[in-house]
């Protein structure tokens, strides 16, 4: 299997089918050493910007969620206020 060297500087079109050779070589027994390897050296690569991407993802969410949560006590505290004026 040839290995792309630089990932970057290799075309959209380059990148699927050198995805499609790994997939085709992760269902061929004889060849699919060789196609975990390369796997795992590109989850390896790829692993620190997934779990900084989803825990960036989380932050967020957890801060809409306050975010609301803020909303919706203003909101009940407004209105507490003007029932009881």
């Amino acid at each position: 299997m040839e290995h792309i060297k630089n990932p970057q500087s290799t075309t959209t079109a380059q990148q699927m089918a050198y995805t499609e050779r790994l997939v085709i070589e992760l269902s061929d027994p004889g060849l699919r050493e060789d196609a975990l390897r390369v796997l795992s050296i590109v989850l390896a690569f790829v692993c620190p910007f997934l779990m900084s991407f989803i825990g960036f993802t989380i932050n967020l969410n957890l801060k809409g969620v306050v975010i609301c949560f803020t909303m919706i006590q203003i909101v009940y505290v407004i209105l507490c206020q003007h029932r009881f004026v």
